[in-house]
């Protein structure tokens, strides 16, 4: 077929591409087909058609997608130049049969990306960087903002931040991902090529999303009150605490002593979050 077509899931419009990292395939005048990873491409020239290359109707068949496809007829020059760069920021020439579950996979994610946002979930994903199969999950700030009253106290973020980091790593390790904290209140996590572990794995993020509310208030407080009294932890205090000690020795055992209790205190919530995923039927 004559021109570079180019397709993505039709749940997104042109739009999207850039701010879901949307997925696109690239098929070229050879025959040759190329993942975009995360829409990093620049689709400008291109205008919507119901011409589909075979390698579109195939991958539909095979996945539960149906493709919007745009091409673009004539000089391709400078698209090919454009891609030509862009094989060192997240686009690859692949074959078929490799291509189809990375692309199921990273499309996932962008549509997961879409409807939490859309929907205001509690917990939304965002697609990690390009040329990486990767994805964020964190607190959507409009929540955050609803948690005022919980976070007021000195120790409410870090206790927010212990409790929703132990959530995502422990549903990250029933499914054997590597998950690690980026922020305080954001997680990256490294997904397997696998679409059906994937689903698997975000049906659990959705199954608790509107539970953990509920959740934090009923145990918040709590996880509070476990924390130490003095905030010698905080960096400047600690200084200004050590430096103008006469007694070094007194004053670290009032930082071990702190640290103690937020160790009690954060084992305290591991245990808690335990027992909710256990309660939600995530983990046995």
């Amino acid at each position: 077929m004559n021109g570079v077509y180019v397709g993505f899931d039709r749940r997104f419009n042109f739009f999207d591409i850039p701010g879901y990292r949307v997925p696109c395939i690239i098929h070229v005048n050879d025959g040759s087909i190329y993942l975009d990873f995360h829409g990093s491409m620049l689709y400008s020239g291109f205008n919507q058609t119901i011409e589909k290359p075979p390698v579109f109707e195939e991958i539909e068949k095979r996945l539960d997608v149906n493709f919007k496809v745009l091409v673009q007829k004539g000089d391709t020059s400078d698209f090919m130049d454009q891609m030509e760069i862009f094989k060192e920021l997240g686009i690859k020439k692949m074959e078929l049969e490799e291509l189809i579950p990375l692309f199921d996979v990273l499309n996932l994610i962008s549509l997961k990306s879409k409807e939490s946002k859309e929907k205001e979930n509690f917990i939304t994903i965002n697609p990690g960087f390009s040329n990486d199969i990767s994805f964020f999950v964190l607190i959507d700030p409009k929540s955050l903002v609803k948690l005022q009253d919980l976070i007021r106290d000195y120790w409410g973020r870090y206790v927010l931040s212990r409790a929703f980091g132990k959530i995502v790593e422990l549903i990250s390790d029933k499914y054997g991902y590597e998950s690690h904290s980026t922020t305080i209140l954001e997680t990256v996590v490294k997904p397997y090529v696998d679409g059906e572990k994937l689903r698997n794995f975000l049906n659990d993020i959705s199954k608790i999303d509107g539970r953990i509310p509920e959740f934090l208030n009923t145990k918040f407080n709590d996880w509070v009150k476990l924390m130490p009294d003095v905030k010698v932890l905080d960096f400047s205090k600690l200084m200004e605490l050590l430096v103008m000690s006469r007694n070094l020795d007194e004053s670290i055992k009032l930082v071990d002593k702190a640290l103690l209790e937020i160790k009690e205190a954060f084992m305290k919530i591991d245990g808690d979050v335990g027992d909710f995923l256990r309660e939600m039927g995530i983990m046995e």
